[in-house]
């Protein structure tokens, strides 16, 4: 692949993005959720590979029971993936 081939990724991406953010409403089941669904989206990149915790994800104002189910309904989408620490023996299911 050349890297005139890479420079013009950017735009299917970004195209893709949107279509995800304007499609949050097939999986939300309310309005609230569409907006946190929403900021989750755009926030994700900036955390990923970071632990985190659910309350207050990319610097919202979004509790952890919001978040918590925005980003699991983004996981049942496939478009992240949450890992959960597992030490001590039972997982953290708020980190």
């Amino acid at each position: 692949m050349h890297h005139s081939d890479l420079t013009q990724l950017k735009p299917v991406y970004e195209s893709l993005l949107v279509s995800y953010i304007e499609d949050v409403e097939k999986y939300a089941r309310n309005a609230t959720l569409t907006q946190v669904i929403r900021h989750t989206i755009k926030a994700s990149f900036a955390e990923a590979g970071k632990r985190i915790v659910f309350q207050y994800f990319g610097n919202s104002n979004y509790g952890s029971r919001e978040e918590g189910e925005a980003l699991r309904t983004l996981e049942k989408a496939m478009l992240v993936y949450l890992v959960y620490p597992t030490l001590p023996i039972s997982p953290d299911l708020k980190k």
